[in-house]
């Protein structure tokens, strides 16, 4: 099931980091986009009433499923005092907008060969098409956004780095890795209370955690799980070298930031020694990324054994 945009950056968006608004031109192009893609197939209701279902109705259904709304009219009282879904694009929304642009392409993706007047091939043809033409649109009327693989994305490093945040915690939450959940949510807690010390040093706990339930093994240090990660399958050879490095920077930026976590404000760090910002952001998402690759790839390979 997707997950809405608004619920990925719900943290940015909350503290105003995310900004975006359309214009009625702006609404009324989209709609022509909508409507360019549109397939239908045929229906009957309980009471057995024909009806028709095309991606912008499933895509209302969708979205108030996620939602938890039963109208998209906040003021409706039944289903003919609620918004269509060109009313709904056309009212005061912004960022529900990118919401049903992800929606969309999730509707269309629900065709079945022999349901729809357009079948499979095409179902994929005219995503290709409407993703072509939304970020066209973007483009066009300078959003810094754009839709890849089916999802809209910022081409912005912080909005990026919430992306990354939000794939590690869904995975490490749907994965059961508690221990290196909560302590990765400290991490991200730590980062933007400004303690970027204390966030680094979070950080690596949460990484050996990670690699503790990866490999069933509650009783080696970090150093000896990585030495079993090269060593499995799950990293590939070429990937030694650079496993190699990251560790270096794991170790590097660790002593620094333990030295002044244990130490207080007695050890003071200077020059290029200082945790700032800019390198716990690098810590965070870097490590963000590389448990979200280990994870992808232990999953792959034990699907692959029970085939």
């Amino acid at each position: 099931m997707i997950t809405l945009f608004t619920k990925r950056h719900k943290e940015l968006i909350e503290n105003d980091k995310l900004k975006i608004s359309f214009s009625k031109n702006q609404r009324f192009r989209l709609l022509k986009i909508f409507n360019r893609h549109l397939c239908s197939r045929d229906a009957t209701n309980e009471t057995g009433f024909n009806y028709s279902i095309s991606p912008k109705s499933e895509a209302i259904e969708l979205y108030k499923e996620l939602k938890g709304i039963e109208y998209l009219n906040p003021y409706a009282q039944n289903t003919y005092g609620d918004f269509s879904f060109d009313e709904f694009i056309k009212s005061d929304i912004h960022f529900e907008i990118l919401d049903f642009l992800e929606l969309f392409i999730e509707s269309i993706k629900n065709i079945e060969d022999n349901d729809y007047v357009c079948d499979k091939k095409n179902s994929e043809e005219s995503i290709i098409k409407f993703t072509n033409e939304i970020n066209h649109f973007f483009s066009d009327e300078d959003f810094p956004f754009r839709m890849i693989n089916d999802h809209i994305y910022k081409i912005d490093s912080e909005f990026l780095e919430s992306e990354i945040q939000y794939k590690v915690i869904k995975l490490l939450k749907d994965n059961r890795f508690e221990n290196a959940l909560l302590e990765f949510e400290d991490a991200k807690k730590r980062f933007s209370t400004g303690d970027y010390n204390g966030c680094i040093f979070t950080l690596n706990s949460s990484f050996e955690s990670f690699l503790k339930i990866i490999f069933n093994d509650k009783n080696s240090n970090q150093g000896d799980l990585i030495k079993q990660l090269k060593k499995s399958d799950i990293i590939p050879n070429y990937f030694e070298g650079f496993l190699d490095s990251f560790y270096g920077i794991i170790q590097s930026v660790f002593t620094i930031s333990n030295k002044s976590v244990r130490h207080g404000k007695k050890t003071k760090l200077e020059g290029n020694n200082v945790i700032d910002k800019e390198i716990s952001s690098f810590y965070l998402n870097l490590v963000g990324t590389i448990m979200i690759f280990i994870l992808n790839r232990k999953s792959k390979l034990d699907f692959n054994e029970l085939e």
